[in-house]
């Protein structure tokens, strides 16, 4: 395990802040190899596109953001983009002014950014110079807030977003390498360049919710491909050891934390409220945590895992780890797969 106080892994020569091509960072983090289809990074020739679906307009552009991208492919999309005359720097400041409005906008969004590598790199550049132009705007006007006022509270949503934003930029691949991620965490968190440690000062808390968004949303697509990663880890613990924070922050700290130590595992929780016992079937009731009860129905003499996978089937989630909380409080997860079925439930069926 890394040390606390040894260097964040592979850290960028150029300010900890660049990441933009434009601003200092290899230019391949941001956009990787060129991979147009002909080799140039430009849109083939015999592309075409119907009138109404050129993008000319700003008026075309939005609904193209708000709706088209929601609801067809993002290469389909992204073609629409890169034929725009609107130029792609005014582009890129629409789609993230979008994505940053709505939460359901950012995955897709992300998307969209990805499918352009199909054709050009470029586009993504243009992106993340935009995002880094918000980032640097949003901290430093937080740096003179007040940040009991309103307008404060709401750059510091946004500054969270952003690093949602641009960790979802990161999992689907428009954002290639690991420099800006650890850029970003770096200036976060506090790593102090010239110094080569973490600064004593501790980072300000919409500094550090906002490092635990980004780290929530790369997870393991960051954490389980880079070497030395841990050093993140044990600064969060050092601050939750050190700091005084708000109960947001100290939730936000620890289930990164949690996360981690779990593999960035996430967890649905379900709780057995009733299992009945007819003609060698169980018929197991599960309530999820919105109170909502769902039926499995399970042979008798299986074991625990076939009620898992049952599970697992409904949900059509997996990713996440599975709890069942029994009524004696005792909790199953999949470690307890092999126990037989019938002796788990016995103690809390009403057979008939």
């Amino acid at each position: 395990m890394a040390s606390l106080e040894g260097p964040p892994p592979q850290l960028p020569s150029a300010s900890a802040v660049c990441i933009s091509k434009e601003k200092g960072l290899n230019q391949e983090d941001a956009i990787g190899e060129q991979e147009g289809l002909d080799g140039s990074g430009v849109l083939p020739q015999d592309t075409h596109l119907k009138a109404n679906e050129r993008v000319d307009d700003w008026a075309a552009l939005e609904f193209l953001l708000r709706q088209r991208a929601l609801e067809e492919a993002p290469a389909v999309v992204m073609v629409s983009i890169l034929l725009s005359p609107l130029g792609w720097t005014a582009i890129s400041q629409k789609l993230l002014s979008i994505a940053m409005t709505e939460d359901y906008f950012l995955e897709p969004h992300a998307k969209l950014a990805a499918s352009s590598r199909v054709n050009t790199a470029e586009f993504v550049c243009e992106l993340m110079t935009v995002c880094q132009d918000e980032f640097e705007n949003l901290l430093s006007a937080l740096e003179v807030d007040d940040l009991g006022e309103p307008s404060a509270m709401s750059r510091m949503h946004r500054l969270a977003r952003l690093m949602r934003f641009i960790g979802q930029l990161f999992v689907e691949g428009a954002i290639r390498g690991n420099s800006i991620i650890q850029s970003l965490l770096n200036v976060l968190l506090g790593w102090d360049q010239k110094q080569s440690r973490w600064m004593r000062q501790q980072p300000r808390e919409y500094e550090v919710i906002s490092a635990c968004a980004l780290l929530k949303t790369v997870g393991m697509n960051y954490v389980g491909k880079t070497k030395g990663s841990d050093v993140y880890l044990n600064r969060l613990k050092s601050l939750v050891r050190t700091g005084r924070w708000s109960e947001k922050a100290s939730q936000e700290i620890s289930e990164v934390i949690r996360l981690w130590e779990h593999e960035w595992f996430t967890s649905i929780v379900f709780v057995l409220s009733k299992a009945t016992l007819v003609n060698s079937t169980w018929s197991v009731v599960l309530m999820n945590i919105g109170g909502d009860g769902h039926t499995f129905p399970v042979e008798s003499g299986q074991p625990l895992s076939t009620l898992f996978a049952r599970i697992q089937n409904f949900t059509n989630d997996r990713a996440s780890r599975i709890s069942i909380v029994l009524p004696t409080k005792e909790v199953l997860t999949q470690k307890d797969k092999d126990k037989k079925l019938d002796n788990v439930l016995s103690c809390v069926a009403g057979a008939s």
